[in-house]
């Protein structure tokens, strides 16, 4: 998992550095096979792992991947069964579903997009 992707995460769930370091403590916690309890992580640690400063420890990437995995799964049974249930907050379009499920089966990362100031550079080399 990128720090980019990690970022995402956290966007798409409208958490704050604080708010996403409690969250993946709880789930930590929760799937410790003791019920050891994780201290949350602070958004200074947070930020530090979207930043590169700090790489993300393994097990909150398994974690998320996880999350993601169990969220695709959900979608795919939606989209095989139309009355399926769907929670408000994994609602992709079907564009970003069918990428989803391409990244998912090919097991690559998307190319990643130029910024603005990249993309006028190239041309200006051309």
């Amino acid at each position: 998992m990128t720090p980019d992707e990690l970022k995402q995460e956290r966007l798409r769930r409208g958490m704050t550095y604080a708010e996403f370091g409690d969250w993946v403590a709880q789930q930590l916690t929760a799937a410790d096979p003791d019920g050891k309890e994780v201290k949350p992580y602070s958004r200074q640690r947070i930020y530090d792992w979207e930043n590169k400063i700090v790489p993300v420890p393994s097990r909150v990437e398994a974690m998320l991947l996880r999350e993601e995995v169990e969220r695709l799964k959900k979608l795919w049974e939606h989209e095989l069964a139309p009355g399926g249930k769907i929670d408000h907050d994994e609602h992709y379009t079907r564009k970003e579903l069918n990428a989803k499920r391409d990244q998912f089966a090919s097991g690559k990362k998307p190319k990643e997009k130029k910024r603005g100031r990249e993309r006028s550079s190239d041309r200006d080399n051309d």
